[in-house]
């Protein structure tokens, strides 16, 4: 446009700028504002504690355009690495235990984020740390953890605007942290209560003492041995660890029977695996471990109880369950007959496998059992049957 006046044209360019300042910095804190609220939204609807320490780490490394991040727990009285983004020096290294376990007395003492700088002797010659940022998690008066973060800082306090990120991010992992805290401690106590009701279970059959024990070590040992992931483990420990309580609902008499059970009692027997899911059906945390208690009688041809389910419709868990579980019982001494050789209850794994047993999971027990040093004495038809287990 035609200018009447040098002013009006340095007037009119002043205000171009600040508009177009103005709206770019709209737009950063939108996208701030943004990042933020997904930030809020992944932590607090994160299904495990893993999740909500690694998005932690991340989203801090993204915002903060940080080289390096890491998040510390407190386990007992040590702080414990447990997630970290981008390129951090090794944290975990014996090297720098003493600037751990100095930075764990600080963060004790802190409340806001700050800058770690000259206060620990641990950094005084230690460049990798001269700069780094602190972010003390605690609930209340309780310190969970750390968060650190590299940074090109210098001097003894963080800029405005990274402070109030990292007290966003301090406020929203520690409520999340501390929620996840209380959820293992309540599980914690829920299993550990239940396995105090598997000792009434054993205490009602004597004969029994001990068998949930060695069905928890036989099976996590075979989950192992199968690759089953982690979690799953953890799943298939709590299963074993319950997997006979709905015999709390069965009467002693049956239980200590010197002879052979009557129908009807037999009957009452084969209802332990749906009574232990009835007590435990309130608690969600153990749905997966519920399905394997249900299913750990199960037959691989469908002749199971109680469900009839086949092959791989049982679930894995219940599968290995099924085949420990009677290894176990084949190896214990009854009221009605002795105890079978471990060689010849792994006869009795290999004639059912394929029928009782998944035939891979038979034969990688019995595989199993022998590098532990307990020699098969099975016959050459009980031979066969495992190499044809191998081979599917």
């Amino acid at each position: 446009k035609p200018i009447e006046e040098p002013v009006d044209f340095v007037d009119t360019v002043f205000r171009l700028i600040q508009e177009y300042h103005l709206r770019r910095v709209a737009a950063e804190q939108r996208q701030r504002l943004m990042a933020q609220f997904e930030f809020i939204r992944a932590v607090t609807g994160a299904a495990s504690l893993e999740k909500v320490l690694n998005t932690t780490t991340r989203f801090l490394l993204r915002q903060l355009c940080a080289p390096w991040t890491a998040l510390f727990l407190w386990d007992a009285d040590r702080l414990v690495l447990r997630a970290t983004a981008g390129h951090p020096p090794d944290l975990a290294s014996q090297a720098h235990q003493a600037f751990i376990a100095d930075l764990g007395r600080q963060a004790v003492e802190m409340r806001s984020p700050y800058l770690v700088g000259q206060s620990l002797p641990a950094l005084q010659e230690n460049d990798a740390f001269s700069s780094t940022m602190a972010v003390p998690l605690k609930a209340g008066d309780n310190p969970l953890g750390v968060i650190l973060a590299g940074s090109g800082l210098s001097g003894r306090t963080l800029p405005r605007d990274v402070r109030l990120l990292m007290s966003l991010v301090r406020d929203i992992a520690a409520i999340t942290i501390a929620r996840f805290n209380d959820h293992i401690a309540l599980e914690s106590y829920y299993i550990g209560t239940m396995a105090s009701l598997m000792d009434v279970v054993e205490a009602k059959d004597p004969y029994t003492r001990g068998h949930t024990d060695r069905v928890v070590e036989l099976g996590i040992a075979l989950g192992r041995l199968v690759a089953m992931p982690e979690a799953q483990l953890k799943t298939l420990q709590n299963a074993a660890a319950l997997h006979d309580l709905g015999k709390l609902a069965v009467p002693e008499e049956i239980l200590r029977k010197p002879g052979r059970l009557e129908p009807s009692e037999y009957a009452t027997i084969k209802e332990h695996p749906g009574r232990a899911d009835t007590i435990l059906s309130h608690l969600r945390f153990l749905d997966s471990a519920r399905l394997m208690i249900r299913s750990h009688h199960e037959r691989y041809d469908g002749n199971g109880y109680p469900d009839g389910l086949a092959g791989e419709e049982i679930p894995l868990g219940g599968r290995i369950l099924a085949i420990v579980d009677s290894y176990d019982a084949m190896t214990s001494t009854r009221p009605y007959r002795k105890a079978m050789s471990p060689a010849e209850a792994m006869g009795e794994i290999q004639t059912g496998a394929g029928t009782q047993f998944d035939p891979r999971l038979a034969a990688a027990f019995v595989d199993m059992m022998e590098r532990r040093g307990i020699t098969d004495e099975a016959s050459d038809e009980k031979q066969l049957v495992l190499r044809e287990a191998k081979s599917l």
